[in-house]
């Protein structure tokens, strides 16, 4: 019977601190960010009501990651702005590094000087690719009328297929929605440990893009002091049950 009690301690120690470690958080990404060019219209080019961009909500459990997008925009096989298309989600794994400010609202941010991208979810192929893709911008989709410029949109070819997902497009309230689903591991980040990753997403027009960061800080002498007092209540019921049977 000692055997047994201290044989499956250690099974059920690594449970409860996969459970304590898996356990999700949400983090919001806020649409404050503009980029060139905005040609006077600020956040949102035309009607806020069709373009607009709301958030982006980060979502990580253990090593899955996931991207809910809210926006306006839904495509559409009959409006005039049928030709536009819901844009790609693009990727860092080293932080979030824009041109320009938040006070300025990363005005002067265009593909070629802020973030270079690492990673980009692929909305049609619904896939993820790394290594050497080429981009498509906002100035590269054929759009007529007045556009944001320099909006990187859509892996134009080529990069490494890491993974296949589908992306879900739903409604959530007021909102359109698309969510990523896909994994740290996948763009090479250990979710033990600390992180910093930068998101973008657009239609293709850029008429509202939206960017920015989220990270997770790891001190060194970080503990999971609710794990670690679990584990030691366990120990010490299982010490207990070998006593009674001595």
């Amino acid at each position: 019977m000692k055997k047994n009690i201290f044989a499956l301690l250690p099974f059920a120690l690594f449970g409860v601190v996969n459970l304590v470690s898996a356990a999700p958080v949400t983090q919001t990404i806020t649409d404050t960010y503009w980029g060139s060019n905005d040609h006077g219209w600020g956040d949102v080019i035309g009607s806020a009501s069709i373009f607009d961009v709301n958030r982006l909500d980060v979502t990580t459990s253990g090593d899955a990651l996931s991207v809910k997008v809210f926006t306006k925009f839904k495509e559409s096989s009959s409006a005039w702005y049928k030709n536009i298309k819901y844009g790609d989600l693009f990727i860092s794994n080293n932080g979030w590094h824009p041109d320009g400010t938040v006070a300025n609202h990363y005005k002067t941010d265009k593909f070629g000087n802020g973030e270079q991208w690492e990673y980009v979810f692929d909305t049609d192929m619904n896939t993820l690719y790394g290594g050497n893709f080429k981009i498509k911008t906002s100035d590269q989709e054929g759009i007529r009328g007045t556009f944001r410029n320099g909006q990187e949109t859509r892996r134009r070819k080529g990069g490494d297929a890491i993974l296949h997902n589908n992306v879900v497009v739903a409604q959530d309230g007021a909102w359109n929605t698309l969510l990523y689903t896909l994994s740290l591991s996948a763009i090479g980040i250990d979710y033990h440990g600390g992180y910093e990753l930068g998101f973008k997403w657009n239609m293709t027009c850029g008429n509202d893009s939206i960017e920015g960061g989220i990270e997770r800080r790891v001190p060194p002498s970080e503990v999971p002091e609710p794990a670690s007092w679990l584990l030691m209540g366990l120990g010490l019921l299982g010490f207990g049950a070998l006593r009674k049977k001595v």
